[in-house]
């Protein structure tokens, strides 16, 4: 893959994502060091989920988790929530059997906006309560668990002063430790990866975890991580000019999850990839689509930028170039 260069404002560092809306994020939860956090998390699978609510009184705050499809609820002391990993909202944080949910704490930050460290709760959900407190140095965040529920892989931030700098950790919810070495992708270990994560998707088994990234001039690709082996995938697009306005599109998973559909902002299939051998082709008399996904030109991409950096002018002066190594997991 091409090296893929987007400049971005420290947007995260800035606007707070409040309990309850999408959290914006890069790279799986991009800026998930930043605490951005999202009141509802959903199984991998589609077998349910959960809703954080904050609750705030005079002499303390706390946060009620509740199952959306009803039952016993839990408070934790503290702001908790589900890490984001993409620009239209996708979170992550229950494991695909649904018996384990990690949530994220909103702790201090610094004078740059970072919290000073990272706290994770570990909740087991039948019947739903509090298994283990993990507390973690500053710059962890929550990308994905595996389909049981062993294991928690995370990103971690390599620089306090250059958050593009990261590598996928996982961490033994069994042994209670992070494993030794990084996450990368072998093949392509000494490129590196650029872009702004979008949306996720997960295989029907929830294993694997599909990231679609828009990579500015370089195009779209999609980052896939496999949940239960500890490895990962970067897998580029086919060149495309419709390719570029993807902060509308999604990702759609076939029904026997044989492999999915990029679909851009425009609601047209740009390409197909296959789930086994993780390459992705050009979709052959691909079907027309109505969406009401917002609608973008062919250089929607340059004006998403503009957006962006605009954004982060006005909340923080300051631009910083977002690079990625390449073979890290997606995350919040």
């Amino acid at each position: 893959m091409r090296g893929r260069s987007v400049v971005l404002g420290m947007v995260g560092a800035c606007l707070t994502i409040g309990l309850g809306a999408p959290a914006a994020g890069a790279d799986g939860g991009g800026v998930s060091q930043l605490s951005n956090l999202a009141g509802t998390v959903e199984s991998p699978t589609g077998g349910g989920g959960y809703r954080a609510d904050a609750l705030f009184h005079a002499t303390h705050k706390h946060t009620i988790v509740s199952p959306l499809q009803g039952g016993r609820s839990l408070s934790l002391p503290g702001i908790w929530g589900a890490q984001g990993v993409g620009y239209r909202g996708s979170t992550t944080g229950l494991s695909a059997d649904g018996r384990t949910l990690v949530l994220h704490k909103r702790t201090p930050t610094d004078r740059f906006g970072a919290p000073k460290h990272t706290v994770l709760a570990v909740l087991s959900t039948g019947p739903l309560h509090l298994t283990r407190t993990i507390r973690l140095p500053s710059g962890f965040g929550v990308d994905a668990l595996s389909p049981d529920g062993s294991r928690l892989f995370l990103i971690q931030y390599l620089s306090e002063r250059d958050p593009t700098r990261y590598a996928v950790r996982a961490y033994d919810l069994q042994s209670g430790g992070l494993e030794p070495k990084p996450i990368v992708d072998p093949s392509e270990h000494e490129g590196e990866m650029r872009g702004i994560p979008i949306t996720r998707t997960y295989s029907p088994d929830g294993r694997w975890a599909y990231t679609l990234y828009d990579g500015g001039e370089d195009g779209p690709f999609v980052h896939a991580l496999d949940t239960g082996r500890g490895r990962a995938r970067c897998i580029d697009l086919p060149p495309s000019q419709k390719t570029s306005g993807v902060y509308g599109g999604d990702l759609e998973m076939s029904a026997g999850g044989g492999s999915f559909d990029v679909v851009d902002g425009h609601g047209a299939t740009v390409a197909v990839v296959n789930t086994a051998t993780l390459e992705a082709s050009r979709p052959v008399n691909p079907p027309v689509r109505t969406t009401d996904a917002p609608s973008s030109s062919d250089g929607s991409s340059l004006g998403w930028w503009l957006v962006v950096a605009g954004a982060s002018v006005l909340a923080a002066g300051t631009l910083t170039l977002l690079r990625r190594r390449r073979g890290a997991a997606p995350a919040a």
